[in-house]
Formats: C-alpha cells, structure tokens, sequence
C-alpha cells in the first residue's frame, strides 16, 4: 500500500546527533513511539522482536513502538536519531499495520537517509505552517525504505487491515476526535450497530484492548508530544488530553507506559 495514499499522521518529537559511551544502555524499554537511527561512528546493539541488529556505521535501524527493547554500546557510537510517531487512519500505529523491515544496509541508507534526518533536526523546535509539513514530508520519507518488504510479504499483508478491525475505523476516529470526553459505551456502540456488550467484546477480540482501555492509552499517546515538546505542567497536560488531573493522569501514564510522566520526560531527552 502506498503510504501517501491513506490518511497518516507523523509527528516528530525529539532528537539529536549524540556521541554515546559505554554509559548508554539499557537492559528494558517499552516506549510508544518509534525510533529511526543512523549511525554515523563506532558502533553497538539493538534488541528487539527476538533479535540483535548490531549498530554499524552508514547503516540505519527502526525501532518500532511498544516493543520490548535493549540497547547498549561497549565503547563509542554516534548516533543521528529521532524518536517520531507514524499513524494511520487517525489512529492505528503504522509499524503495526503494515510489514516493515527494521535495518537499512549502507548502500540502501546511502546519503539519503543521513541528509533527510539532518533537515529534520533542524526543523526541530519550528513551529510554523510550513516547518510542520516539512516535518512530516521527512518523517515519511524517512520511513518509506522500511516499509520496501519483498511482494509476497506486503500482499500477505495486505493494507495491514482485517474486515473487523475496518468495521471499528468510524469508532477509532471518534474517540480520537472527542478525546476529552468520557462518551459512554452504548454511543461507541451505536456508531458500528452492535449491542454495547458484544461491542466491547469484539473491540478487545481486534485490537487487544477495550473501548475504555483504547482511549486512555490515546491520551497517553496524545501527551507524549506535550511532554517532550513543551514545558507544560501535568496538570495542563491532563486537562488537554482528557484526564481529570494530575494524579490520574499519573497514574493512568504508569501503567501504560511503565513509569511516571516525570521521569520519562526527563529520560527521553537521549536516543
């Protein structure tokens, strides 16, 4: 499928040119955007998905979201990287839709790829019209060697989506749509004709999450340019994506993502 022609969503949320040492690493992240990587020096490891990609100079890596994942370096890397969201339909993440390949080799990479993450760095912190187009013009450009699997694999996939999960496309896109709302499930339920209780049980049956469970995790989601982005209070945050306040916000953030909205911005400053 081609990416352009579906409706996507692509956020840029923090990133830099960072010479790492032996002090960056860690043995478990689960983070809920994706990471592009392209090194530039030295070399060290990803893990993810069951397997160890080694970091090697001209080489590029995807990290995709909300998977288990380990990184270190034993002596020196340098690393240009971008931690970025890429959304289809309003809603569904696109790494988890459509078949991706995580590793770009030199010759693929080549001077492409390090030259469109330059000009996104250097969009960073640019918040005009323009600066934001361009941004997801190079989110998606440098995205779309991923997404370049073998034929037989992409036609297996299809466009990523099953009949059922389309059938709920009209609900994904008003809970997006009415984040801040508590819209009770018998409405959720009406948009697609079912009974609220069958709804809610095949909702979780294709997504693996209930109505309710989906929307909080959306807000998580929605925060998480607010946190990296902006200097905002939790409370303004809570309040902007849906949340009651800052207590419940919290605790909501914990155990989506695994640690409070605080220290996570903090960590989140490197690759």
């Amino acid at each position: 499928m081609d990416l352009l022609q579906s409706s996507v969503s692509a956020v840029f949320l923090t990133g830099n040119r960072s010479r790492l040492d032996a002090r960056w690493q860690t043995p478990h992240t689960r983070d809920p955007f994706a990471r592009l990587y392209w090194v530039r020096d030295g070399g060290g490891y990803v893990r993810h998905h069951e397997r160890a990609f080694p970091l090697r100079p001209g080489h590029a890596y995807l990290i995709p979201p909300r998977c288990d994942c380990a990184y270190g370096c034993p002596e020196r890397v340098e690393i240009w990287w971008a931690h970025v969201t890429l959304e289809l339909w309003g809603s569904l993440d696109a790494f988890a839709c459509l078949p991706c390949r995580y590793e770009l080799g030199r010759a693929e990479a080549g001077q492409a790829f390090p030259r469109h993450l330059r000009q996104l760095l250097a969009l960073a912190g640019q918040e005009t019209a323009a600066a934001r187009l361009a941004r997801i013009g190079l989110i998606l450009q440098l995205a779309a060697p991923f997404f370049r699997v073998p034929p037989t694999a992409a036609a297996a996939a299809g466009d990523g989506l099953a009949a059922p999960q389309r059938r709920f496309l009209p609900v994904l896109d008003y809970i997006d749509r009415h984040l801040r709302e508590n819209t009770p499930l018998p409405r959720l339920a009406a948009l697609v004709h079912l009974q609220p209780a069958y709804f809610s049980h095949r909702f979780a049956q294709c997504f693996g999450l209930g109505p309710v469970a989906w929307r909080n995790r959306r807000r998580i989601d929605r925060s998480i340019p607010l946190l990296l982005g902006t200097e905002r209070t939790l409370d303004d945050i809570a309040g902007e994506v849906g949340f009651a306040n800052a207590f419940h916000f919290s605790r909501v953030f914990k155990h989506v993502i695994g640690i409070a909205p605080d220290p996570f911005r903090h960590r989140r400053r490197g690759p």
